[in-house]
């Protein structure tokens, strides 16, 4: 994960901003089991019925510059921030949840062509320290009495999702055939062909 200069993100990720976060992302960067077939018409992804999502995901917080200079001074201090929760959803519901930067999130009973979506939500929790004095010497830049502290909590929260299509390769009808390799005719393999 990177800090509050940097979010740590793949390229070509969808980046959220609010009001204290910043480069909110969420990505799947694998399924497991699968495999991805290049035709000339497009790419399909194809995923075992039960298995794994791997995700990642980052942000970073901006609080306002501090003003600790006259008669009121503003400090910021982060209190909190976290990934809450990355949930995985399908065609049928919830699939699993966890939290963290990094997740591994299970799914079972897909079916057909699904739309495997990860959501994740971050929340952020920000402390305004606000310092006033009543008699303050703008010639020392002092307060010539007590300052007055008082603390405003600020809550921010983003909810970033990332979506893949993909289809369920069930072999459960699936033909197997058996084939001959002109280079090498002694040694057999095998073709399985889905329904």
């Amino acid at each position: 994960p990177g800090n509050n200069t940097q979010s740590v993100h793949p390229a070509g990720v969808n980046l959220r901003d609010t009001e204290f976060i910043r480069d909110a992302y969420v990505a799947v960067y694998a399924v497991q089991p699968s495999t991805i077939l290049h035709r000339s018409n497009g790419t399909t992804h194809y995923i075992a019925p039960e298995g794994e999502v791997l995700t990642t995901a980052d942000y970073r917080v901006r609080t306002p510059d501090d003003d600790p200079i006259g008669p009121v001074q503003r400090t910021w201090e982060i209190s909190q921030a976290r990934i809450e929760q990355v949930t995985l959803q399908t065609d049928t519901g919830t699939q699993d949840t966890s939290a963290g930067h990094t997740t591994t999130l299970q799914y079972s009973g897909l079916n057909g062509n699904p739309t495997l979506t990860v959501q994740a939500e971050i929340v952020v929790e920000v402390e305004e320290i606000i310092r006033t004095c009543n008699e303050f010497n703008g010639s020392t830049r002092k307060c010539d009495s007590s300052w007055n502290v008082t603390v405003e909590r600020h809550t921010d929260n983003v909810t970033v999702s990332s979506s893949r299509s993909v289809r369920v390769n069930d072999l459960s009808d699936a033909t197997l055939e058996r084939v001959e390799f002109d280079a090498t005719p002694e040694r057999d393999g095998a073709i399985l062909l889905p329904q």
